[in-house]
């Protein structure tokens, strides 16, 4: 299993650059190639994003009953996955959540790192992904210094994230990706949220997503 920073690095570059080909797949042999003309659809549709929020958006206006992620047992269309990460986007407001604030996720590889991705983006927030092999110290070090305001905790990481509950000084809310965790599960939040895009003003150049990275020495450094 590929570590947590270059999971992100490749979840993002499928998507901007091999959306045209198929959906974002993160088991690759599920790729496939497509007709040319649903290639130049894709394409255009490709070229019509400015943000990581319009992966969703225009991919479920233009194909919205395509495949558009792929992931062991889960399959999302374009539509289910615009409406799941709209849900986030909701949830993550619902919790006092303002532009710019900083939402991490600690987990081992799975597609809700898309959902987090794109969610985040699309409420205007700045997504800070945890490499979940770091130290409790290590991350704890992260947390405090991107000022997460909300932490995602997938499985195999609760432990860590127990660890880390008296140790970061701005985390507001924890969820649990899997299981409830710090009160909260996140397939629950999103079935009670609303699935209308929050529509928050978000410009290309806007950060998206703040990466830390470490050698052999020192702390990560974003």
């Amino acid at each position: 299993m590929t570590g947590v920073t270059d999971m992100a690095r490749d979840l993002v570059l499928h998507v901007w650059h091999d959306q045209c080909e198929v959906g974002c797949s993160l088991d690759w042999a599920h790729r496939e190639k497509v007709p040319p003309q649903r290639k130049a659809r894709r394409i255009k549709v490709l070229e019509e994003m400015a943000t990581l929020g319009d992966i969703a958006r225009n991919g479920a206006r233009t194909y919205p009953d395509a495949e558009a992620v792929v992931f062991e047992n889960t399959r999302l269309t374009y539509r289910e996955f615009d409406n799941r990460t709209n849900r986030l986007a909701n949830v993550l407001a619902k919790f006092g959540t303002t532009k710019g604030d900083r939402v991490a996720i600690l987990a081992e590889n799975t597609h809700k790192y898309l959902e987090v991705y794109v969610g985040a983006a699309k409420a205007g927030l700045v997504t800070t992904p945890l490499n979940f092999r770091l130290s409790r110290d290590e991350l704890a070090h992260l947390l405090n210094e991107s000022e997460a305001s909300v932490v995602l905790v997938g499985e195999g990481c609760d432990a860590t994230a127990l660890g880390l509950l008296n140790e970061v000084k701005g985390v507001c809310t924890w969820i649990g990706l899997d299981s409830k965790f710090g009160g909260h599960f996140y397939e629950d939040l999103l079935a009670e949220s609303s699935d209308v895009d929050p529509l928050v003003a978000v410009g290309e150049n806007e950060l998206a997503v703040l990466m830390y990275t470490g050698g052999t020495t020192g702390r990560p450094r974003a």
